[in-house]
């Protein structure tokens, strides 16, 4: 399971909603590649280089 900082969740909520504004197709784009890195990194965490 994970949980992403609140500030994450806003700005995907604002991400996803001006890029349905835009074209609904990009929105479902969008969401598919952040659900597949979400999953890659719940498989292997050691993966990904740490930014903090």
């Amino acid at each position: 399971m994970y949980v992403f900082h609140p500030k994450a969740l806003t700005k995907y909520a604002e991400s996803v909603k001006y890029y349905t504004e835009q074209r609904v197709e990009v929105a479902q784009a969008f969401i598919d590649v952040l659900i597949l890195a979400v999953m890659h990194y719940s498989r292997e965490p050691g993966y990904w280089k740490s930014l903090g």
